[in-house]
């Protein structure tokens, strides 16, 4: 049935170890996935047998490569995508210690492509980029297509610590495709940028939608949810597990903006700027 997914990953061979002597472990994981791709990992890290947590600046060293060619299990994460394909390639060498571990080495995603049919869209000639060069920081580039138009994705991780990590991001492109439904078309040329930090996520920038057609379904016949429905497993969350989400956006409508529904036709036009702040209405 639409909306679910059965992903079968068959392997020829898997096989972890590991291995402690004096105070330090080394382990190993190496699976061969048949028709799909390859992974071998490695790690030596501080290993305390007495029960007490190792030091923080104790040493630890690893090498991580992989190459998934078969994209079907992206699925089982991201169930709106279907027909994903592309190549997943990583290498990487972990240094550093406990706390500070550094990162080296590139993983790249090429060729990649989906179908969101919900949103009646075809992302193709996707490419991702995340590098490290031992520092702190990664990098992260990408680039999707859809229709005729692109969005472009650069930015960094700065991975200091586990309190003061951050991330920078931007996402900016022109005609791209965001839905093409009998209800909805829709080009968009964002340029938006995003800051990440503990707790904390701040949207900043603009939406242009130079071109599109509305024309909703006639919900005179639709059914409302009744008062007294519960609904299960929606219960309090912890203030210490909330994120502050903070965001202006305005959204820029173009001259060829076509709306049809609800006994009205005609083009609309104008600017909407979004905002939000944590704990204000």
């Amino acid at each position: 049935a639409r909306g679910e997914h059965q992903v079968q990953v068959d392997y020829d061979t898997a096989s972890a170890t590991l291995q402690a002597k004096q105070g330090r472990a080394q382990s190993h994981l190496s699976v061969r996935l048949k028709n799909q791709g390859t992974l071998d990992a490695s790690l030596a890290f501080p290993l305390n047998l007495s029960g007490t947590t190792a030091p923080a600046d104790a040493s630890m060293q690893g090498d991580i490569n992989a190459s998934l060619h078969d994209l079907s299990p992206l699925a089982l994460f991201f169930p709106q995508l279907y027909q994903t394909r592309g190549r997943l390639d990583a290498s990487w060498q972990v240094r550093g210690t406990l706390q500070r571990p550094r990162l080296s080495g590139q993983l790249t995603l090429k060729d990649g492509a989906a179908d969101i049919p919900r949103l009646g869209i075809h992302l193709r000639e996707t490419r991702v980029s995340l590098s490290g060069d031992g520092s702190d920081v990664l990098k992260i580039t990408g680039r999707m297509h859809s229709g005729k138009g692109a969005l472009d994705l650069d930015g960094s991780i700065d991975l200091r610590t586990d309190d003061t990590w951050s991330a920078a991001l931007r996402l900016h492109g022109s005609r791209f495709e965001l839905a093409n439904t009998p209800e909805i078309f829709l080009l968009a040329a964002p340029d938006l940028t995003l800051d990440a930090r503990p707790r904390t996520l701040r949207l900043d920038g603009k939406i242009d939608i130079p071109e599109g057609r509305i024309a909703p379904k006639d919900l005179a016949r639709a059914t409302l949810v009744s008062s007294d429905v519960v609904i299960v497993g929606s219960g309090p969350v912890s203030p210490s597990a909330k994120w502050k989400i903070y965001s202006r956006v305005q959204l820029n409508l173009g001259e060829k903006i076509h709306f049809s529904g609800f006994n009205f036709t005609g083009d609309i036009t104008g600017n909407i700027i979004t905002s939000d702040e944590p704990d204000r209405p």
